[in-house]
């Protein structure tokens, strides 16, 4: 009955100080599930249906609310902390609808929340509720944007972060250091609760990556420097020694670096390349995904330095796209990115590729995206860049790559490897294939399936947009 109030109170827009207080009655004592690390709260649940509608409420909700996130019961420290990036984005939405400048409240919002999470977060001792405070942290960096930090709101922050990864770098060594010693003394009982503590010590790491992950995206070079001892434990979780997770995390934070650090991250390159080569070709998929992910971004931002290194790189893609099995299940997201990668290579790496016209013809043949979508975008991009340079060099001699062209851009609309502005492009692509070379046009139509013709037939009766 309270929650389908609180509803009603703001749909209304009625704000009141009963009603703020029995809002966040409601949300100390609806917490999230313990089983998953996204959050069903109150708050989510009040927001999504409120959106930019709540912003009237965000400032009196946050006076009531900051001090919540250091809050005893655990219950209440994660709804409160859960609840900041939602105020965090109300606010922003409703002040841009607005037409108002969103930086002094955005200012204000940093100023009030950041030192309070951060010292929760320091001292919090339940993991569960630590992952949820690192995942807000992360959400507030993401929705702020780019270079929101202060300098002094930076070096807080990075001392926080680099505490709780120490911190839990020291207990797995301590509790590796006790198994030794105890090895004969452990039962079933101590191995699943350990199994246990393992498994939440993995959820927080998790958390961590994806949080100083969005700290590099708005920082970028400003806190790189700042990040010295961080990057070096990551960069000794590298090794092969450590288990594939681990590695796994230790490559998904250096992408984060080498997409956005700038000139800053070169002098990492030669340590780190010899393990993405290695690791682009693990047994585990996430590590691969992650590697051949990483390894794309050299190809971009790399320079020279990755320029020696293009034909080893390009060599060790093509044997992962081309393995039996690279298409299914899991394995078929570390494929997909490993297209993506070997297409970079292309773009910025032309030079060192030898001859373009080859490699493109390589690089087609690994059409089509069947997986990770989102990077499909930006392969399908990188197509329509090519074709719109030189279409003749991406068909190959007497169009044998139109076929595959053709099928896969098809197959491609309408998903969501395709926007509105690549949907135009692959219109205008489509029209004028028809237009230049339609008996070979015709005869590949001819060969789709009932869907693809379809889909075709609708693309052509629909001109492009100029």
């Amino acid at each position: 009955c309270l929650y389908h109030e609180i509803n009603v109170n703001l749909s209304l827009h009625q704000s009141s100080a009963s009603f703020e207080l029995s809002f966040f009655f409601f949300l100390m004592i609806r917490r999230p599930p313990r089983s998953t690390l996204s959050s069903s709260s109150a708050a989510s649940d009040v927001y999504k249906r409120q959106g930019e509608g709540y912003a009237p409420y965000v400032n009196q909700s946050l006076e009531l609310l900051v001090p919540y996130v250091e809050h005893y019961a655990d219950e209440i420290r994660e709804a409160a902390c859960t609840a900041l990036p939602l105020l965090l984005d109300s606010a922003i939405k409703a002040l841009g609808t607005n037409g108002q400048d969103h930086r002094p409240f955005l200012l204000e919002f940093l100023n009030k929340v950041l030192d309070p999470l951060v010292e929760a977060i320091k001292d919090e001792e339940v993991e569960e509720v630590l992952q949820q405070q690192l995942q807000a942290l992360g959400d507030i960096f993401q929705k702020a944007g780019e270079n929101c930090l202060s300098a002094a709101h930076q070096e807080t922050i990075v001392v926080a972060l680099h505490t709780i990864l120490s911190g839990a770098i020291d207990q797995r060594k301590a509790r590796a250091e006790r198994n030794k010693e105890d090895a004969e003394d452990l039962d079933e009982e101590c191995m699943e609760s350990q199994q246990e503590q393992e498994q939440q010590e993995a959820d927080t790491l998790l958390m961590y990556m994806q949080c100083i992950g969005e700290l590099i995206k708005v920082q970028k070079q400003r806190v790189l420097p700042l990040l010295e001892k961080t990057l070096a434990i990551f960069l000794e979780m590298l090794r092969p020694e450590y288990s594939a997770p681990d590695r796994r995390l230790a490559v998904l934070v250096l992408d984060d670096v080498i997409e956005f650090g700038g000139e800053m991250m070169l002098p990492m390159l030669p340590m780190i390349i010899p393990y993405f080569l290695q690791y682009v070709e693990d047994p585990d998929d996430g590590l691969r995904q992650a590697s051949a992910y990483g390894i794309g971004q050299m190809a971009q931002h790399g320079g020279p330095q990755i320029a020696a290194q293009t034909r080893p790189f390009l060599d060790a893609l093509s044997r992962v796209i081309l393995a039996p099995n690279s298409r299914e299940g899991l394995a078929v997201h570390a494929t997909d990115n490993c297209i993506s990668a070997f297409g970079k290579f292309l773009q910025f790496q032309t030079a060192a590729v030898g001859e373009l016209g080859a490699a493109l013809n390589t690089w087609v043949g690994f059409l089509p995206v069947t997986g990770d979508l989102e990077e499909g975008k930006a392969i399908y991009n990188r197509l329509l860049m090519f074709c719109e340079q030189d279409l003749n060099m991406v068909l190959g001699p007497q169009a044998a790559n139109l076929s595959r062209v053709m099928v896969a851009l098809t197959d491609a609309v309408g998903t969501q490897a395709v926007d509105v502005a690549l949907t135009q492009r692959i219109l205008r692509l489509m029209h004028g294939l028809s237009a230049q070379m339609p008996d070979a046009f015709k005869a590949v139509a001819g060969q789709m399936n009932q869907n693809q013709a379809a889909k075709l037939q609708e693309m052509l009766s629909h001109p492009p947009s100029p």
